[in-house]
């Protein structure tokens, strides 16, 4: 994988969620998410353009399709690699005036990461970094 040419390797705050952190990148069994979010994006790329920004050798790229709730909107793009792992990815702008772009990434290598992914897109709130620190809500 690789990311923004000429932008710093990190996005900026950002979240990952795995079952082994430290394989999440490097190993194709390693499900997990990651959340990340950068000023400074909006005002090189677009939704679209910040997706084509990533590729995955030895993956095949779906189409690219809309996204939209009521705190986001953007485009979404899955990525198959073979052997049942697919990258999920959503690059979405917020609040009203795009300030930012959000970029969501999950690794999905079976039918119940899927379920998990929607469950965590359904919930996906952003919000304008005057709204900070967000409220955690857990739906046990």
């Amino acid at each position: 994988m690789h990311a923004f040419a000429g932008l710093p390797s990190t996005l900026g705050p950002g979240m990952n969620v795995s079952t082994n952190l430290s394989d999440w990148s490097s190993d194709p069994s390693t499900p997990g998410v990651f959340v990340g979010a950068r000023r400074h994006l909006p005002k090189m790329f677009t939704p679209e353009q910040t997706l084509a920004s990533f590729s995955f050798e030895g993956c095949q790229s779906g189409a690219v399709t809309n996204v939209a709730t009521s705190s986001h909107s953007g485009k979404q793009v899955e990525w198959n690699c073979g052997n049942g792992q697919t990258w999920w990815w959503l690059a979405a702008v917020w609040p009203s005036d795009h300030s930012y772009i959000a970029v969501v990434n999950s690794k999905l290598n079976a039918s119940c990461d899927r379920t998990v992914n929607a469950t965590i897109l359904s919930g996906l709130k952003l919000a304008p970094i005057d709204q900070w620190p967000a409220k955690f809500i857990s739906r046990r």
